[in-house]
């Protein structure tokens, strides 16, 4: 009976053991369309609520476009759910998909509550991040590829 006890008080510490060195997956919290403005703002992107004319869109509860000039946007969606959500980074990561050539290299990260889809190619750079049920979107010329990179890392949305 000993040596029972003792085999199966080093299975629970081996599994503790196990269990302790697993890599928690990542959290990350969605902002609010209003932080979305206000931190667009603060960097001197013109700003717009463009829901109702995507009110033909079900599951979009929230549109904005964050613009610099006329030379690039930046979108954030709140979303129905994270249902939606996940549907609508899925259409779009297909689409980027398909206008990949065999020698460009896309990067996604999954996590718990949250994706990201970055991928350069034919002079643009095309970039999703989801968390929970929002979403951010840009499709721009590669040369502001960084400006894009650093807004969504301000907000959260990029690693």
């Amino acid at each position: 009976m000993n040596k029972k006890l003792s085999l199966a008080i080093l299975g629970i510490l081996m599994l503790f053991t196990f269990s302790a060195c697993k890599k928690e997956e990542e959290t990350r919290k969605p902002i609010t369309p209003d932080s979305f403005e206000t931190v667009a703002e603060s960097v001197d992107y013109e700003t717009k609520d463009v829901t109702e004319s995507l009110s033909n869109n079900k599951g979009i509860t929230k549109a904005m476009v964050a613009r610099v000039e006329n030379k690039y946007q930046i979108e954030y969606y709140t979303l129905d759910d994270k249902e939606v959500a996940q549907k609508m980074y899925d259409r779009n990561k297909k689409r980027f998909e398909s206008q990949k050539e065999s020698k460009d290299k896309a990067e996604e990260i999954n996590s718990n509550n949250y994706a990201e889809y970055k991928l350069t190619t034919n002079g643009k750079y095309k970039m999703l991040s989801k968390i929970d049920n929002t979403l951010m979107y840009a499709d721009v010329d590669e040369q502001y590829k960084d400006n894009v990179i650093n807004f969504a890392k301000q907000l959260g949305y990029l690693k």
